[in-house]
């Protein structure tokens, strides 16, 4: 059982042993070619979503890698935690945002209330 990058995985592993992979369950396939999360297309699609959405939207993430990469910001949780989000945990959620359109759309509301 694999899902979204996983299947990546999965895929890799059938073709290098195919012969001990008798069953497989995918989910949320993504050929080799075909993920928007490789770094290197993550600023084209934000370029196609600010072009759609929110012509400053990549301008925002930098202000706000950089901001956290400075100072990685405290965020109260419930059951009186406190959560440390810094630079990486932003890209992160960046880059899992691109998986659906539900998600990219809340990423560019909730990315004006962080500024």
């Amino acid at each position: 059982l694999a899902g979204s990058y996983g299947t990546h995985l999965a895929l890799a592993a059938v073709a290098r042993h195919p012969r001990l992979v008798h069953r497989m369950v995918l989910v949320g396939v993504e050929g080799p070619d075909h993920t928007v999360k490789d770094p290197e297309r993550v600023d084209d699609v934000l370029g196609v979503i600010a072009t759609a959405r929110r012509p400053t939207l990549r301008a925002d993430l930098r202000v706000l890698v950089d901001r956290l990469s400075s100072e990685p910001a405290r965020v109260s949780a419930p059951g009186d935690r406190v959560i440390v989000v810094g630079a990486w945990d932003l890209q992160r959620w960046v880059a899992e945002a691109l998986d659906e359109v539900q998600e990219i759309e809340a990423m560019v509301d909730a990315i004006p209330t962080m500024l």
